[in-house]
């Protein structure tokens, strides 16, 4: 794409800003750098337009719509609000923003109040937050793998006349990551939940026992006499 030239120098104008963040989000969703260019020269060329901006749609689609809203923090969470140290934490890790002259905002407001209940649970908040850390680094991780995932057998798979159908691939298979991820997570921890001890085992077991009706201890009493 020409660059618009004024007074000799040449400026980047909006259709380039649109290009550059296309590709970085192609690069995201595991797109080599090769299978970009042809993609957009395709498209300069005239013969994939349609492919392009179907494409586009499919990228500013949100892979998971949970977690999406935000919310003030002093509504979801005062305690960490009012807390400097771990409001500054959270801050870093992206649990917060602190807009320029606006308050605390938590850009997903389940993730926030998730933390919240947990604290409320009994565990420390900078323990929480240093989970939030570490949950986030292998996050990046299982993403960097279905990337690869796509790289390897999607977009290799999807060369010249075939392109129309990316926007569909791309719109798929980051929704099945998300679900897979979900579920495997889901059967981690239900493998992984406590067993009872057989203290709790027994009282769980008499708890469940028929108690005798008030008659039948009467009669009982009676008998005995």
């Amino acid at each position: 794409m020409a660059l618009a030239v004024l007074g000799g120098k040449g400026f980047y104008g909006a259709r380039h800003l649109a290009r550059v963040q296309l590709v970085r989000k192609l690069q995201d969703r595991g797109f080599a750098l090769g299978s970009i260019r042809e993609l957009i020269a395709q498209s300069q060329a005239g013969g994939g337009l349609l492919d392009l901006a179907g494409i586009e749609d499919a990228l500013l689609m949100p892979v998971n719509a949970i977690g999406r809203s935000s919310g003030r923090v002093a509504e979801i969470f005062p305690e960490l609000a009012a807390d400097a140290r771990h409001f500054a934490r959270s801050v870093d890790l992206g649990l917060c923003i602190l807009p320029e002259g606006g308050e605390p905002v938590a850009p997903s407001a389940e993730l926030l109040r998730s933390v919240r209940d947990l604290k409320k649970a009994g565990v420390p908040l900078p323990t929480l937050l240093q989970e939030i850390a570490t949950l986030r680094a292998e996050m990046e991780r299982i993403a960097a793998r279905f990337r690869l995932l796509f790289r390897t057998h999607v977009d290799a798979n999807f060369g010249g006349a075939r392109r129309g159908g990316l926007a569909s691939a791309i719109r798929r298979l980051p929704a099945n990551a998300v679900r897979a991820v979900t579920i495997l997570l889901g059967e981690a921890i239900e493998r992984g939940a406590p067993s009872p001890s057989p203290q709790a085992a027994a009282r769980r077991a008499r708890s469940r026992e028929p108690r005798p009706r008030a008659r039948t201890r009467a009669r009982a009493r009676r008998v005995k006499r």
